[in-house]
Formats: C-alpha cells, structure tokens, sequence
C-alpha cells in the first residue's frame, strides 16, 4: 500500500499527466476470489481522456516513470486485454513461457536464464519473472522408533501439532440466534517461537507427558512460499 501510494502520486501529478483523470487501485484479493492473487499483488485502474500527446507516448511515458521505483514489476495494459490473456494461458502477458518439472530450484535457474534470453530481444516490453522466495518455516519430522517406545503414533502426534499451530473447531457456541465456532490453538507468541513448539506436551497412553521434541526433530529450513501447479506437475513461469 505504500508503494501504491508512491504510484497514485506519480500518476496524479497533473504537470506530467494531465491526460489521467482518476486512478483507483486494488490490492489483494479475497480468499475464495476467482481472481486470486498475492498480497504484494496491485492493480490500478486509470481512467486516461487522450489530448495532445499519442496515446502510445502515454503509455511510453507511464511505463518508464513505474520502471524508477526500485522493487516493482510493472505490466501496462488495458483490463480486456488482460483479461483475454488471462483466459488463454492464465498469465496477463501475450507471451508465456512455462517451465515444467519435479525440482523448484532447477525451475527458478531455468526461469532465469529464459527471462535473461528473452530480455536480448529488441522491442520486449514488461519482461517479468514469476516471483517466487523462500521463507522460513517450522519443520516437524517425527521419529516413528522413538514415538512407538511411548506408545505414540504418526497420526495422533501430526493431529496434535496441526492442532497446536494451525488451530481447529472443536465445538459450536450458541448466542441468541447467531453460532459461532469455538476454534483453539497455541497462542501466537508460542506458535512463533520455535522453543515453544519444541516443548509443546503430548500426553502418552500411560498418563505421563513428553515434551514433542521427545519424539520429533524440530527446525528452520527456507522453503518456497507458495508452489504453483499446472497439467499435475509444478510450474514456473517467466
């Protein structure tokens, strides 16, 4: 959102674009959205009224203002435009290239050296690389051996620790007309600190408890942020 904000002000700057009426932009999408995209995800819609200047040293002109602010990915283009490219190949490009494999990492160095091939055309305008980062991420591997001795199996340790961290509805609770979900899970402050989740307490068919790293190996590891997939395989696109 402040980047948008540095955005509507570049384009509502009347000494440069006096052709742009209004700007509006959207950011994000709704969880059950048809059109769901990313957090770091905007769209702005301006409504232009053409004088002077062609409309394509218009467009020129907003293309390489957008280009200046560091960190953004910039496709100009018209809503139906999008669209239609939208429908076609489910990317807003009319030109695609989708890499398929198993590996993730093979897909992001094959990407890169397509966008850098791509990048030597002459002409080739809003050349973009899917973004895709690694974020860190609680990993929880059980040890089936060490769990077996305390009477513990896979499938009631993983219901333990999803419920735990991810939380779940265990109940309906009754207020006049309206029912809301009784939902529990660790607080946040536990979920985010890796000792915590650690010492996370499993109760054991004798009464005792254990402490989860008892039977799991609990770490760190960067791991993608979201994995794209198309046709069954994992997809990369650039």
């Amino acid at each position: 959102m402040r980047l948008g904000s540095l955005i509507r002000k570049n384009l509502t700057d009347k000494s440069k674009y006096p052709e742009i009426v209004s700007i509006a932009q959207r950011a994000g999408r709704a969880e059950l959205d048809e059109d769901a995209q990313p957090p770091n995800f905007s769209e702005f819609d301006l409504t232009i009224r053409y004088g002077k200047r062609p409309a394509d040293r218009l467009i020129e002109a907003i293309r390489d203002d957008l280009k200046q602010i560091p960190g953004v990915a910039v496709n100009v283009g018209q809503f139906i435009s999008h669209r239609m490219d939208e429908v076609l190949s489910g990317i807003r490009a009319q030109v695609a290239i989708k890499i398929y494999g198993p590996d993730l990492t093979k897909l992001r160095i094959l990407g890169k050296q397509a966008r850098d091939i791509i990048g030597t055309v002459k002409g080739i305008e809003d050349l973009q690389l899917e973004q895709q980062i690694d974020v860190p991420q609680i990993v929880v591997k059980f040890n089936r051996e060490r769990a077996a001795r305390y009477g513990l199996n896979v499938g009631n340790l993983a219901e333990i620790t999803e419920t735990s961290l991810n939380g779940t509805t265990v109940s309906q609770v009754l207020e006049g007309q309206k029912t809301f979900d009784l939902f529990i899970q660790l607080s946040e402050e536990s979920r985010n600190n890796i000792e915590s989740v650690k010492n996370i307490l499993i109760d054991t068919p004798t009464g005792a408890k254990i402490p989860l790293h008892e039977v799991a190996d609990i770490h760190i590891e960067n791991r993608p942020y979201v994995i794209n997939r198309e046709q069954a395989q994992r997809r990369f696109r650039s």
